[in-house]
């Protein structure tokens, strides 16, 4: 962006040394708002969330959305036009040069409100000083003048000779009256024109009136959550397979004096791999009906009636639109489930959310968790000895060790429920009973320093059919 100024008298005025607010810079856990590429300096406000970074970009480090994510305020505290908290958003940009540029940027945000003006956000900014005037300096005194010396008196002038008396005029002789003009006959008087009826009165033109309508839509802000089954968020982690993940499907407030709502429909297509659970889902999505395609794996939650009685049943006030909840299982390992949502109003437009993703163990290269890797258990046959007999032959009645390696380092940072561990982490081998009889009482579990572990219990089942 590229902002120049102009006076009354249309000349450029030139900015150098002038101070600007870059405001209502937000960020939260999953986006965030930021300027960039400004030709002048940044002056960092005390106590802002707002900070320069080495590539030029000024934004937040961590949320300013809400406390409960970290922010020193919740956004509604100050991001308002009247609020006195508006620095905590905020920054001053110094102007060197006449013109001022800049880039406003966003990652994760689907709309975005910025203020670029003179109203400096910081609280007690001092006003300029007025310049002193210089004082005036002291007037060098007159050099006094000489006094004038007293004129000579003058000479007496010589009289002047009398003017002779003028010679007196000869008086003008009287004129002849002029004789008398006979009187002109008065003109008669002119007779009366008649009066002129008055034009009839002239009907008013009808004016003409011309106007045209303007529609204007407001678009919801929406948002998906992912979450496990005691409500943890559990974006962008690890858990188990076979665990409960639920997709919270949420509406930011629709504004006052929106237009009515007709219909509010949101439809969620599911990842490959999340076993739905549509009778669930139905108890966690009261104000809506649920239908689910299992052809598209898709489902579908509309409005009912009576939420729509609900929105719509005061136009003068903001209102939160219920919450569709997704319930399923995640069964696949290694694999990564994404999903996002539409919301559609009016059937007029539909607006996407932003994605979530939940991965099971059993993925190397998960950039979000770097830790994850193949599960790889290993088993190994010794001899009392220690010596590995795999593929030996040995004599009926000698004892095998079967070595069992079980590989957990994948489950570290595991989001899954209580109830989830609670089932708790199993280890088969499906030995031939056939040829094997199990000794229990000798099996012994040790950690990879030789240590005896506690805790963890050793059944021996007639089949894997009959294992849990």
């Amino acid at each position: 962006m590229a902002a120049k100024f102009y006076d009354a008298d249309g000349q450029l005025i030139d900015l150098t040394g002038g101070l600007f607010s870059f405001s209502s810079l937000n960020a939260d856990s999953k986006s965030v708002e930021w300027v960039s590429g400004f030709n002048g300096d940044m002056i960092p406000i005390s106590g802002s969330a707002i900070v320069p970074h080495p590539n030029g970009d000024v934004h937040a480090d961590h949320s300013t959305d809400s406390i409960a994510e970290g922010s020193r305020f919740d956004y509604a505290e100050w991001d308002t036009e009247l609020s006195s908290l508006k620095w905590y958003g905020a920054i001053v940009g110094k102007a060197n040069d006449s013109d001022v540029n800049f880039d406003i940027a966003s990652r994760g945000r689907y709309l975005v409100w910025f203020a670029f003006n003179s109203d400096i956000k910081a609280v007690g900014v001092p006003i300029k000083p007025i310049e002193p005037v210089a004082p005036t300096p002291p007037t060098e005194p007159t050099v006094p003048v000489a006094p004038t010396l007293p004129t000579e008196p003058a000479s007496p002038i010589e009289p002047i000779a009398p003017t002779p008396p003028t010679e007196p005029v000869v008086p003008t002789p009287p004129i002849e009256p002029t004789e008398p003009v006979e009187p002109v006959a008065p003109t008669p008087p002119t007779e009366p024109v008649a009066p002129v009826p008055p034009a009839a009165l002239l009907e008013p033109a009808v004016p003409t009136v011309r106007y045209h309508y303007a529609r204007y839509a407001i678009q919801p802000q929406i948002n998906k959550a992912i979450t496990n089954n005691v409500g943890v968020d559990i974006d962008k982690t690890l858990v188990a397979k076979q665990s409960i993940v639920k997709f919270q499907l949420r509406t930011a407030e629709l504004p006052a004096n929106r237009e009515e709502t007709t219909s509010f429909v949101l439809v969620d297509p599911l990842p490959s791999g999340y076993q739905f659970n549509l009778e669930a889902t139905k108890v966690a999505s009261p104000d809506f009906d649920v239908a689910y395609d299992p052809a598209t794996h898709t489902v579908t939650f509309t409005a009912t009636a009576e939420t729509l009685a609900l929105l719509n049943q005061d136009f003068t006030k903001g209102i939160t639109a219920p919450v569709p909840t997704v319930v399923g299982q995640v069964m696949n390992d290694g694999a990564t489930y994404e999903n996002n949502f539409t919301l559609t109003v009016n059937d007029a437009y539909g607006v996407k959310s932003n994605i979530v993703r939940v991965t099971t163990p059993g993925k190397p290269g998960d950039p979000d968790n770097p830790g994850n890797n193949y599960i790889k258990p290993h088993k190994v046959n010794k001899n009392e000895k220690g010596i590995v007999i795999d593929g030996k032959t040995v004599l009926a009645g000698t004892i095998n060790y079967y070595e069992l390696t079980w590989d957990l380092d994948q489950y570290k940072g595991d989001k899954s429920s209580p109830d989830t561990i609670q089932k708790g982490f199993f280890y088969l081998d499906d030995y031939p009973e056939e040829a094997l009889d199990l000794k229990s009482d000798r099996v012994k579990i040790v950690d990879a320093n030789g240590k005896a572990v506690e805790g963890i219990s050793i059944t021996d089942y007639v089949s894997l059919e009959a294992a849990p």
